[in-house]
């Protein structure tokens, strides 16, 4: 199958949109966009994160050993936009403070976060799969609305978000956490360059390579 094809399949699924960040050996925030991530395990609480091999933020987090996964609110797109790009300094103006293991936590644009040490690497293709062990983490308030990744593009949930827990309404069924996203936009090669779609609202096309 070629490359294009398979991304459109994979677009297919809508994603969470999340900046993945860390720290590195001299103590200087690193991130990148990913959409490529899904829950594994609840006893013990575990993730997972795909990563291009060759991002600069990978070696980071490989040398760390930790990461903060920070997903994104719909007003988030233009965050987005800026860590998949090649650009001096992506925290450059971004506020931030450092979360409970000293990762470097999103202000204002973060619906939730998690805060994990990685647990086990895997190479996967022209990927690695980072499975993860959560450590601290802060839920979203209610009716909030994420940033979602579909179709190549970035977009914020469409309509009114309803929160069962809080309303007092009976849980969805229970669904395996399987890993199903797509390569979603993460870094491609050692400047993690995503080249985004020409649109007026900056919304994303990953893994277009110009």
């Amino acid at each position: 199958m070629d490359t294009r094809t398979f991304f459109d399949i994979m677009g297919t699924a809508p994603a969470a949109v999340t900046i993945v960040t860390t720290t590195d050996r001299l103590g200087r925030p690193q991130g990148l966009t990913v959409a490529a991530l899904c829950s594994v395990s609840a006893d013990p609480p575990l993730l997972l994160v795909c990563i291009e091999r060759r991002s600069r933020t990978l070696r980071a987090i490989r040398e760390r050993g930790a990461f903060a996964v920070n997903f994104l609110s719909g007003e988030g797109k233009n965050v987005a936009a800026r860590f998949a790009e090649t650009v001096p300094d992506r925290f450059d103006g971004l506020d931030w403070h450092p979360g409970r293991l000293g990762l470097p936590i999103l202000d204002t644009v973060t619906l939730a976060h998690a805060e994990c040490r990685t647990t086990e690497v895997l190479e996967a293709g022209d990927h690695v799969v980072l499975i993860a062990l959560v450590e601290a983490g802060a839920a979203p308030a209610p009716h909030t609305r994420p940033l979602m990744y579909f179709r190549h593009r970035f977009g914020p949930w469409p309509g009114e978000v309803e929160d069962a827990r809080a309303g007092g309404e009976a849980e969805g069924p229970e669904l395996s956490a399987q890993p199903r996203r797509s390569h979603g936009a993460g870094g491609n090669g050692a400047d993690e360059v995503t080249a985004t779609a020409p649109h007026p609202d900056w919304l994303h096309a990953a893994h277009s390579r110009r």
